[in-house]
């Protein structure tokens, strides 16, 4: 304020002190300061030792979990279940395999030299060993006479050659050879009369007496057999 003499006296300070007028984190005198220190004595803030050890066990509770030995059987099972699962599918597929290649058979079983009526027509076959020249040792060739007589004029409508296999007790099988002039075709048969068959196949040694002549007609749904044992 300018006093009538024309004197410059400073203006007074506001209410409040000199204080007032300073902005937080600076000191009266223009420089910075650091700030305090949080007491935690606000409203919303409790005692700082309460606080870190709340906080503690909050964060142990989140990342306590299962203990070793128990995350070592888990995991354990789930390999065991997922070995088991792929092992399944792995036979599963296997399996399937086996039966779109080897079709559910229907056997029936009979004396060879014994005649048997199947499919309209009375079957009998004959088994002898023939020689075979420079023949590997321990493999002996085996010719199957087979005699089929059609007893109805449908099973000549219907006949197909069926396939000539020699197996033994275990399971195993042996292709054969039909020459064409050891083959039977529709043309051939005539009901009453006895046609022939030949078939040529080649089976381990031991096998000369007792291999099994099988007579197979196979189709999508399974394979008919007729078995001749010896």
């Amino acid at each position: 304020m300018h006093s009538a003499h024309g004197a410059t006296h400073p203006t007074p300070p506001p209410a409040g002190g000199v204080a007032s007028a300073v902005r937080p984190g600076e000191a009266a005198d223009g420089e910075s300061r650091p700030a305090p220190a949080h007491d935690g004595e606000g409203p919303d803030a409790g005692p700082p030792a309460v606080v870190a050890q709340d906080g503690g066990r909050a964060q142990a509770k989140r990342r306590r979990g299962l203990p070793a030995p128990a995350r070592l059987a888990v995991l354990g099972v789930a390999a065991v279940v997922l070995g088991t699962a792929t092992v399944g599918v792995q036979m599963w597929d296997r399996s399937q395999w086996v039966a779109e290649r080897y079709p559910a058979e229907d056997v029936r079983e009979v004396r060879a030299g014994e005649p048997v009526s199947w499919s309209g027509m009375r079957w009998s076959v004959e088994v002898t060993r023939v020689p075979r020249p420079n023949g590997k040792p321990g493999r002996v060739m085996l010719q199957v006479t087979v005699e089929l007589t059609p007893e109805e004029q449908k099973a000549i409508e219907d006949f197909l050659q069926p396939t000539i296999e020699l197996r033994d007790t275990t399971g195993r099988s042996w292709v054969t050879i039909v020459p064409s002039e050891g083959s039977v075709y529709r043309g051939d048969l005539k009901v009453g009369e006895t046609a022939r068959m030949t078939a040529y196949g080649v089976v381990p040694e031991e096998l000369e007496k007792t291999a099994k002549v099988a007579l197979v007609y196979s189709s999508a749904s399974g394979s008919d057999v007729l078995l001749f044992s010896r």
